[in-house]
């Protein structure tokens, strides 16, 4: 019964946020990307630095690649591009102020490949300003999204990484 009212007040503040939600849809050639965000599950600690060698790659691209990242531990996280459960109200939404700082930025696109559809990340998600919100198929809230992509196996948050760059690099704009 809890988890029920929970649940329909994080689903309330979503649909709140997203009412908000003006995206341009603005695509573009990966080569013209300038920046991009990441948003993924850290509950394990091989997928964060996983996202962080795949961060470095782009270094000598001239990307400007920024990440965050949700764990289900009760601890206290230290670094800015993580956010816990202590970082969470009553009902599960985000009161972390990195949180916000991270969904203010104007990316050029954005990216969510992690796997849960009840995920906090999906609060930032709601608020970002960013171009293009992309993300794969087990976010149940498309609504959030402008393009979904579609992954064989959700769980694997770099393998779907690796299928949404290789879309967003078949992308050939005008612009």
């Amino acid at each position: 019964m809890i988890d029920q009212i929970k649940t329909f007040f994080f689903n309330y503040r979503l649909k709140q946020n997203s009412l908000n939600i003006i995206s341009p849809n603005f695509i573009q050639n990966f080569n013209n990307l300038r920046s991009i965000g990441i948003l993924f599950d850290a509950t394990s600690q091989n997928i964060t630095q996983d996202i962080i060698e795949f961060k470095k790659k782009f270094k000598d691209l001239d990307k400007q690649i920024d990440i965050y990242g949700y764990t289900k531990q009760d601890q206290i996280v230290a670094e800015s591009y993580l956010m816990s459960k202590n970082d969470l109200n009553w009902y599960g939404y985000p009161i972390k102020n990195s949180a916000f700082a991270f969904a203010d930025k104007s990316f050029d696109v954005l990216i969510a490949v992690f796997p849960e559809s009840n995920s906090p990340l999906l609060s930032v998600l709601s608020l970002t300003k960013s171009k293009l919100r992309i993300g794969i198929d087990s976010i149940k809230n498309i609504t959030l999204l402008d393009i979904v992509v579609q992954v064989d196996h959700p769980n694997n948050q770099m393998k779907s990484l690796e299928i949404i760059f290789n879309f967003l690099k078949t992308i050939n704009s005008k612009n």
